[in-house]
């Protein structure tokens, strides 16, 4: 694995650090008054999800890693797995749910993912940054004397209740925003 100067890191990188591989989120390089400059990188590990910050001399060297990200599509749960397909050699894979950080619920059969892989592990899944839900339930409401718009609670196909405008009804599909898990528009 090459390994480069850690003055050369940029946001989304992966390097393997003490063992374990991780993604750097920012870097930032101080130079104090004496001696040699220093550079600051936050890093997520990739298996158990810490956000971590290191202090590195500028004179150091990381190990850059290559992983690969390849296209799932979302099958079903099985038990406390997910079922995924690679829809090009329809080979399936079974990944932990602990994978998602708590967004089950905005997987529907058929979703496609990105999952990153350091030779046959499965390290994290970057789901689609929206995805389109059919509204299950959204009881009628009336809007009454409000300052802002009124919001109704209204559940979706995968049990998932988010806020959203009165206006919407059941039957309807809908737009949620997969990082916040929030209404964004109708679909």
């Amino acid at each position: 694995m090459p390994k480069y100067k850690v003055t050369a890191l940029s946001k989304g990188t992966y390097i393997q650090h003490k063992g374990k591989p991780q993604q750097v989120l920012s870097t930032a390089f101080h130079h104090p008054g004496r001696g040699g400059g220093v550079c600051v990188v936050r890093m997520k590990n990739l298996i158990t999800g810490a956000v971590i910050e290191e202090t590195f001399k500028s004179a150091e060297q990381v190990e850059i890693i290559d992983l690969q990200s390849r296209e799932m599509q979302f099958l079903y749960t099985d038990g406390e797995d997910l079922v995924f397909m690679d829809p090009r050699s329809y080979e399936q894979v079974s990944l932990s749910a602990d994978l998602l950080e708590g967004k089950l619920q905005i997987l529907t059969p058929e979703v496609k993912v990105y999952v990153l892989f350091d030779d046959e592990t499965a390290l994290a899944v970057t789901l689609p940054s929206k995805v389109t839900l059919t509204v299950t339930d959204s009881p009628d409401a009336v809007a009454g004397n409000t300052v802002n718009a009124a919001k109704k609670t209204i559940t979706l196909e995968t049990g998932l209740q988010v806020y959203a405008p009165l206006f919407i009804k059941t039957g309807e599909k809908v737009i949620v925003d997969t990082d916040t898990l929030s209404y964004v528009s109708r679909a």
